[in-house]
């Protein structure tokens, strides 16, 4: 199987999820590009643009050129 590149955006502050999942994901997936952010919760309430802007930053260094 070939790799694909793997965005995972995990809110440090996750009361659903704990972020050591994103970690053993980005640890198990070779193209996978971890960003954690601090007091961001399941929902990125707070960090809906941040979200959005690494997003589209990964979507544009992984597809856009």
């Amino acid at each position: 199987l070939q790799s694909k590149p793997v965005l995972i955006c995990h809110g440090l502050a996750d009361e659903v999820v704990d972020f050591s999942n994103a970690v053993y994901l980005h640890e198990n997936l070779p193209l996978s590009k971890l960003k954690l952010v601090k007091d961001a919760d399941h929902r990125f309430t707070d960090f809906i643009e941040l979200r959005e802007k690494l997003t589209a930053q990964w979507l544009e260094e992984n597809f856009m050129r």
